[in-house]
């Protein structure tokens, strides 16, 4: 992985049917296209442990019901940001174990 200057943990979920589901790939909710992931939590590249154990409390989930499916995803994403921590360049990322 690249050495980047900011950590955030993301949240990502769909409601898809089954046909959409076909076409899904772990961590499109993240960082597909279309995604709209939800930033949960931020740190500096000093406190990359800190992520770590935060990302560790969360669980990927794919529940399947009546043809649908509920997906809700977490993963750290590493990038360099500018002085206002807005994204510049990266992204690598480590996505959460799923349940």
């Amino acid at each position: 992985m690249s050495y980047y200057n900011t950590i955030r943990l993301l949240k990502g979920t769909a409601f898809l049917t089954t046909r959409e589901y076909k076409n899904f790939e772990p961590g499109d909710t993240i960082w597909g296209n279309d995604s709209d992931a939800e930033e949960i939590s931020r740190w500096n590249e000093d406190e990359k442990e800190k992520a770590l154990d935060a990302l560790k409390k969360y669980k990927c989930s794919y529940q399947e019901s009546n043809g649908m499916y509920d997906i809700e995803e977490y993963a750290l994403e590493y990038f360099d940001s500018d002085e206002d921590g807005e994204f510049v360049a990266g992204s690598d990322y480590d996505i959460a174990e799923t349940e």
